[in-house]
């Protein structure tokens, strides 16, 4: 009987710790969703470099007689979108990081919680129920 305890508790132990790692990796995910925003960021970056060089160009070309005059507003409408576009990367950017830090740390915690309940749920009411009834088995076998 007290075998069985011991293995019982082996296999469900071996089922916690497969969980445990399993949902761990989960740490993995977050991690690559930090560093994709850290791309994200220095997308944003170069995006207000972008618009940046195309206002000082449409400056430039509006310096043109007869043909820069033409250029310039299409040029700063297009500087224009290429700001938008970067202050939306770096808002996503920004939110990739916070969620990919909070996936990081959650991963974690659940990791541990659903390692433990796996494990303990199935042996803790057995092992109990074997302390309590192992007296009276072991007194049967006894009188026998």
């Amino acid at each position: 009987m007290d075998a069985g305890l011991v293995v019982w508790s082996l296999l469900w132990l071996a089922a916690g710790a497969y969980v445990y790692t399993s949902v761990r990796q989960l740490e993995d995910y977050g991690e690559t969703v930090v560093t994709a925003s850290v791309g994200l960021r220095q997308a944003s970056d170069g995006l207000v470099r972008a618009g940046s060089g195309l206002r000082e160009t449409s400056d430039a070309l509006g310096g043109v007689p007869f043909v820069g005059g033409d250029l310039v507003r299409p040029v700063r409408r297009t500087a224009d979108d290429i700001e938008r576009i970067a202050v939306t990367v770096r808002r996503t950017a920004r939110q990739a990081r916070a969620n990919g830090e909070q996936t990081r740390e959650g991963a974690t915690e659940a990791a541990v919680i659903l390692g433990l309940a796996v494990a303990l749920v199935p042996i803790v009411p057995f092992a109990v129920l074997y302390l309590l009834l192992r007296p009276v088995i072991a007194q049967r076998f006894a009188a026998s």
